[in-house]
């Protein structure tokens, strides 16, 4: 399943976070402790591929996000 992921961000050097404000349905579908990938590009045209483990929906700093570790 490909579910895109705008807004992808750092969090730390173990994990990523994104907004789950779109494609909710979808991303209720996943459960935590799945393997996935997550492609990611700047405006730069430089892109990375990770694979980790989806870890469901948190919030962070009070705001709901989706975290990949």
């Amino acid at each position: 399943m490909l579910i895109p992921a705008i807004q992808t961000q750092s969090l730390d050097a173990q994990h990523v976070l994104f907004s789950p404000s779109v494609y909710t349905g979808e991303l209720a579908a996943l459960q935590a402790g799945a393997p996935l990938a997550v492609f990611s590009m700047a405006l730069t045209m430089e892109d990375v591929l990770l694979r980790g483990t989806y870890l469901g929906i948190r919030r962070i700093g009070g705001i709901r996000t989706g975290l990949v570790q």
